[in-house]
């Protein structure tokens, strides 16, 4: 199995890159230098990314941020809203607000 598939299939859990390196049977500076090849970045940013983009898809009206970030293992708010706002450009509350005007404009709209 890919790093990356086994990222994507357990990506509410905990990382580390010793263990990953563990699984792809190399040492971490290794394991580092090979992801970062096709990804263009290390695995723990890569992991961030997917975490990211993953929360984003379950963010809607009705949605606790907190919780959100707690399902992907994220405790601190300011960092989930920093890197959030890293990858996708925007603030999750930011995000959210766009999505609940969004939903607003189509059910007066309709």
């Amino acid at each position: 199995m890919k790093i990356s598939d086994y990222i994507e299939n357990n990506i509410h859990d905990m990382f580390s890159l010793d263990e990953l390196s563990k699984m792809a049977n190399i040492n971490k500076f290794g394991l580092v230098k090979k992801f970062k090849e096709p990804t263009g970045m290390t695995p723990m940013n890569y992991i961030l990314m997917r975490r990211i983009f993953s929360s984003k898809k379950l963010i809607n009206s009705f949605s606790e941020l907190t919780e959100i970030a707690y399902q992907y293992n994220v405790t601190d708010m300011a960092h989930f809203s920093k890197t959030f706002k890293c990858f996708i450009g925007i603030s999750p509350k930011k995000y959210k607000k766009a999505l609940l005007k969004q939903y607003n404009y189509q059910y007066y709209t309709s």
